[in-house]
């Protein structure tokens, strides 16, 4: 497990692992290195790479994601749903499932208010990687293709303030309730998932809109590669990513 920050550098890219905050042990650690990460001022790409329990968002993973998105001026990101045996991906894959109304509007309605993201990845389970430690495979083109239309941001470090690992246990209190409380109002859950579907089509209207402006305008060069320069921070919340 990813207990300190980690980067790497390929050519412009900085690839920044940074722990997740269960950890009660490591845990003012593993807020210096989220910390840390957030302040390289840069061009970021941000995800969030969680495991579901028992088909369930875990309380940790959503107050660790508070905790970060209310430390840095992050307005996009990524949530990257690893080691999802096949069955489970599967019925997520349908957003009309019971499996997928459940997650997705847990997700939805556990972040702060205005910083939702509807960009989620489901990454299945690699068996041919159970059990071994520091085995690397190729991206999947899936998750390849899904990091580089995540919308990205600038960060400065003026800007960001140090995550608060003592807010962990009362956050993860406080969601760990709102996370019950919609398991019993169906209705709410459905509401956030429209709303999220919405704001979704809307931002890819607004997307293919500038593209289309970008392509016509005289002299205008394309870039599609968002992702040149960029600082990847990936935060594996208790959990190996599948990438870095």
């Amino acid at each position: 497990l990813t207990w300190k920050l980690d980067i790497v550098e390929d050519g412009s890219h900085h690839l920044a692992d940074t722990p997740g905050l269960s950890d009660m042990q490591r845990r003012q650690e593993a807020a210096q290195a989220i910390t840390e990460a957030l302040s390289q001022n840069g061009n970021y790409k941000i995800f969030f790479v969680i495991t579901l329990q028992n088909g369930r968002v875990k309380p940790e993973d959503v107050a660790t994601m508070n905790l970060v998105l209310k430390a840095a001026p992050i307005t996009d990101y990524g949530i990257i749903i690893n080691q999802l045996p096949p069955r489970e991906h599967r019925e997520l894959s349908n957003p009309k499932s019971k499996g997928a109304e459940q997650v997705f509007g847990t997700l939805f309605s556990t972040m702060p208010t205005g910083k939702q993201s509807y960009h989620i990845h489901l990454a299945q389970r690699d068996d041919d990687l159970e059990g071994l430690d520091n085995a690397l495979k190729p991206l999947p083109q899936d998750l390849l293709h899904f990091m580089v239309r995540t919308p990205g941001m600038v960060i400065k470090k003026e800007d960001v303030q140090r995550v608060r690992a003592s807010e962990f246990d009362d956050m993860k209190e406080k969601l760990g309730q709102r996370i019950a409380d919609l398991e019993k109002d169906k209705d709410r859950l459905r509401h956030e998932i429209q709303a999220a579907w919405d704001a979704r089509d809307e931002d890819r209207r607004r997307l293919e809109a500038q593209l289309e402006q970008m392509r016509n305008a005289p002299g205008q060069e394309l870039n599609l590669l968002p992702l040149a320069g960029a600082v990847l921070l990936g935060l594996a919340l208790g959990v190996p990513p599948p990438f870095f």
